[in-house]
């Protein structure tokens, strides 16, 4: 009897310290991942909203451990318990920094278990302490680093020399469409091209060919290629600025669209000056939902048709993870440029704006008056233009049902996966 009392008394002290621990390491990766993801939470939501969200970073994470680990006890693997999951095994800078990040982790566990079975005063406030330690170091790091990265970047436009160029000598407006591909830019550009006042070209810095409505080649002043251009890119802009074709005499507006990749090319530190110009007229087009962007890339990039061909019949295969860095690719992208034109002349619209028949005419004529010309007559879009694809996307994607498992509790994402 005596033995059986010690037995239950040690065990309920094993599972009180279990317990303690356990809840330690709860309080410990919630306070490093909170301290962590709060800085990267978006600066739109509120800071409560941007807490709570930091908050339960760690839980899904925490969830595939326990996962994990419930799964090499069944097996009877257990040579496999002191191994950890994680797919970026083999670079050496990052195994390097996951060591001594979860050796900082196993210490903290440690702290705070001893500290919560010590019935004094120093049990009482150390894992205080030790929480709120670890949280301001972190806090203080990452806004350190954050602060460093805003203001290299900040100094870096600061020291953005002004485009040496005359963009508006004819009296035109000019602006330029940012966008990605697949977000209707044709749509878009095709409609504010058939405005007589609007001399709309199209993705005049492509590597391959210098795109535009008008055609340039029959003035035979016309000495652009795509070698020259990127030769010499600020004269190239200048003339795309200046040159007025004789159908469109009295334009007021001269523009053009660029994608993220242009910015990554040779022509890239023009292509930042000028959208750091504050002279040049900034349209913002944005697609919200980024399944069915990547998608029309996807079948685009497969058939070589990115305008007026009908690709319901091509079906394509999502992958995750890439499907994932384009998203935040996409995600980083417009926030860079929300934050970096916030002083500039910007119009935002979206895709689902211009492609919905109830709002499409509004949305065009606000942007003929945000470039300064007449909105007496909407202008149609190119009979070239048209909706490549109406399928519901679950027909064109294989491996829907694996995408749905994946990102359907996705904050972002999860209203386009159902």
């Amino acid at each position: 009897m005596v033995k059986m009392m010690l037995f239950e008394d040690n065990t309920s002290v094993g599972l009180h310290f279990l317990f303690k621990f356990s809840i330690s390491i709860l309080a410990v990766e919630t306070a490093l991942t909170a301290s962590t993801a709060y800085p990267k939470t978006s600066k739109l939501l509120p800071c409560w909203k941007r807490l709570v969200i930091s908050c339960c970073a760690e839980y899904p994470i925490l969830l595939q451990d326990v996962a994990r680990l419930l799964s090499k006890l069944m097996r009877l693997h257990f040579t496999h318990i002191c191994l950890q999951f994680d797919w970026m095994d083999g670079q050496r800078e990052h195994v390097l920094a996951n060591r001594l990040a979860f050796s900082l982790k196993n210490l903290m566990w440690i702290l705070v278990t001893t500290s919560l079975t010590n019935p004094g005063w120093l049990g009482a406030y150390t894992w205080h302490v030790t929480l709120v330690t670890v949280a301001m170091f972190m806090v203080i790091w990452n806004a350190a680093q954050y602060y460093s990265e805003e203001k290299e970047a900040e100094d870096n436009v600061a020291r953005l020399p002004p485009l040496d160029i005359d963009i508006d000598s004819n009296g035109a407006q000019p602006f330029v469409v940012l966008s990605f591909q697949r977000s209707g830019s044709n749509l878009l550009c095709g409609r504010l091209h058939n405005h007589q006042q609007i001399v709309m070209h199209n993705e005049i810095w492509n590597k391959a060919k210098i795109w535009t409505y008008d055609d340039f080649k029959a003035d035979s002043s016309w000495e652009w290629d795509i070698f020259r251009r990127d030769t010499n890119p600020a004269a190239f802009l200048a003339e795309i600025f200046s040159r007025i074709p004789s159908s469109k005499a009295h334009a007021k507006a001269v523009g053009f669209k660029l994608f993220p990749e242009h910015f990554t090319s040779a022509n890239g530190p023009v292509l930042r000056q000028l959208l750091a110009d504050s002279r040049v007229k900034k349209i913002i087009l944005e697609r919200k939902d980024v399944l069915q962007l990547y998608v029309s890339k996807l079948r685009a990039d497969k058939t070589g048709g990115y305008l007026s061909e009908k690709l319901d019949g091509i079906s394509v295969h999502v992958d995750p993870a890439s499907f994932q860095a384009f998203v935040e690719y996409h995600h980083q992208c417009f926030e860079f440029l929300h934050a970096f034109l916030q002083s500039q002349q910007v119009h935002y619209v979206t895709y689902e704006e211009i492609a919905h028949h109830s709002t499409a005419d509004d949305s065009v004529n606000a942007i003929l008056r945000f470039l300064g010309v007449h909105d007496m007559q909407t202008p149609r879009a190119l009979d070239a233009t048209t909706k490549q694809s109406t399928r519901p996307i679950v027909e064109g994607i294989t491996n829907y049902p694996q995408l749905r498992t994946a990102f359907h509790l996705h904050p972002k994402l999860g209203k386009w996966i159902n």
